[in-house]
């Protein structure tokens, strides 16, 4: 056992973090101070992607990633909110002659062993968010029965895939094979055709599964727009779904003029990472700026003069597609528009949305939403007691109404909450995290939390004039209390406002005005209120 001095206990302020870095095991310290004055050692750098720790917030026992909005316990490790998978590591603090020492071991690492000996089955339709998270939870908190993951991939995280066409499958694994092993999680690479809802049966392609509890969390699929776009089916269309289409995509746009539907996250994102390799790369997008829908008007305009400088994208805005023409080799060659615009291209991405991948259950008298949804109640249960939904496909009560969030740590929020009803004999978990995203473009990160629902005000502020690297901080209020907030290289201003929400604290746009008023910078405005 190692044991370091860190500091005076009266160098950190009650409420406050710091890291610290221990030479003698090469480990990273986050050391927190609680209101109450307890000292608590974690590791410093989240689980998720290493960001560091301090440079997020803390606030009521649990401090939060800058990055992507992972939360942990400070006192167990836990993770509260997602992304990420694993929790952080805890350090023994005590306390001798006012000084804060830890105590390390000398190689730490897991040394749980996860046995499976009971007889229940849990099986889990797919393998993405929720569906990896919920396996992983059930594990950790103690279920001994089989878990079986049914997915068509391995599990991966597929947010890295339209932020980077390249990635390389094993660098964005969720867990390697030797982890799910480790755990006695099995996975099953097949396909559900139908369920057996009275029989409690799964019948894959290839094998037929009963379960005692069953989850399902199969996601989306991409929406094609062959009902709405004449001559739609041609070799060089695409759509962005999984790491094939990637790699699809990757290997055929070199030097080409691309032509990307949808100016939201999907199509953005691609935009910005292949821009360098093409000819020509244009968007047309529905919407009077793009993002307009998700992060409203003020900020869309900011990000498409970024676009246009940075990435020298070409925009048809508010406005759609009604047909593609062909070449003699079958392929698409101009896109035409419904105000009769027609653009040269060599390569389509259609990134236009997404529906919930739940086709296989309409055999199955499953009651499906219009969309195609899922309608769960706070426990994530569907109609059925033992069958749970999790993540893109649901509909489920948030916060007081009925709602879709299809974010990933949403869905991984979703994952664990549904795990943990399944073993429960009385569910108790809800869902009601505050959501929070992320986008990486040409390298920087906008990040966004809280909800856009019933928005009546927004504040700009802190904002850049530089079109090439803008910053910015976007405030949302309904009837002037703050509901969201989005911000560009304003870090750690959506880690301090979601855990302001998160624990029900009310800010008002006449707050925010008297801290700028008084000079107070944006950084240091949220700051004041943990």
């Amino acid at each position: 056992m190692i044991k370091q001095t860190l500091c005076n206990i009266n160098d950190l302020a009650p409420g406050s973090m710091q890291s610290f870095e221990i030479k003698d095991n090469n480990t990273h310290i986050l050391l927190t101070k609680d209101a109450r004055g307890s000292f608590h050692a974690v590791d410093a750098k989240c689980s998720h992607y290493g960001a560091p720790l301090v440079k997020g917030s803390y606030l009521n026992g649990r401090v939060r990633c800058p990055w992507h909005g992972a939360c942990f316990n400070t006192s167990t490790g836990d993770i509260e909110d997602f992304p990420g998978l694993n929790p952080l590591r805890t350090y023994q603090v005590s306390i001798s002659n006012g000084d804060v020492i830890v105590h390390l071991p000398i190689n730490p690492c897991d040394q749980r062993e996860y046995k499976q000996s009971g007889n229940r089955v849990f099986v889990i339709i797919g393998g993405g968010a929720a569906g990896a998270t919920a396996a992983h939870t059930l594990r950790l908190e103690g279920f001994d029965g089989r878990i079986l993951i049914i997915t068509k991939e391995v599990p991966y995280d597929r947010t890295k895939i339209s932020k980077n066409i390249y990635e390389e499958l094993d660098a964005i694994l969720l867990k390697q094979d030797s982890e799910w092993e480790e755990m006695n999680i099995d996975i099953l690479i097949d396909e559900v055709s139908s369920l057996n809802l009275t029989d409690k049966t799964v019948q894959c392609l290839s094998s037929s599964i009963q379960y005692d509890k069953l989850l399902i969390s199969t996601g989306s699929n991409a929406l094609h727009l062959d009902r709405f776009v004449k001559g739609y089916d041609c070799p060089n269309v695409y759509t962005l779904r999984n790491i094939s289409d990637a790699s699809l995509i990757s290997d055929n746009i070199h030097g080409k003029n691309v032509f990307i539907i949808g100016a939201s996250f999907i199509g953005m994102e691609v935009a910005s990472c292949i821009t360098d390799v093409c000819e020509s790369v244009s968007v047309v997008g529905m919407e009077m700026v793009p993002f307009e829908r998700i992060l409203g008007p003020e900020v869309g305009h900011i990000l498409q003069q970024w676009h246009e400088v940075v990435g020298n994208i070409r925009f048809y805005l508010n406005r759609t597609v009604s047909e593609f023409k062909h070449n003699q080799n079958g392929n698409a060659s101009a896109v035409v528009l419904n105000d009769g615009t027609e653009i040269e291209t060599d390569l389509i991405i259609v990134g236009a949305g997404a529906r919930p991948a739940t086709t296989f259950l309409k055999e199955s008298n499953f009651r499906l939403e219009k969309d195609g949804s899922i309608l769960v109640d706070q426990y994530l249960r569907t109609e059925y007691d033992d069958v749970f939904a999790a993540g893109d496909i649901t509909l489920f009560p948030h916060r007081g109404e009925l709602t879709k969030i299809g974010h990933w740590g949403m869905s991984q929020n979703q994952g664990k909450i549904a795990a943990l009803n399944m073993m429960a004999t009385d569910p108790q978990e809800t869902c009601d995290n505050i959501p929070f995203f992320w986008t990486v473009q040409y390298g920087s990160s906008i990040r966004f939390c809280g909800n856009l629902k019933h928005v009546t005000k927004v504040m700009l502020i802190d904002e850049s004039e530089s079109k090439q690297k803008p910053e910015f901080v976007a405030l949302y209020f309904c009837n002037s209390v703050l509901e969201a907030a989005c911000s560009m290289n304003r870090d750690p201003v959506c880690a301090d406002v979601a855990e302001l929400l998160n624990a029900g604290v009310k800010i008002t746009v006449k707050d925010v005005n008297a801290l700028l008023e008084d000079g107070v910078s944006v950084i240091s405005l949220f700051e004041s209120k943990l």
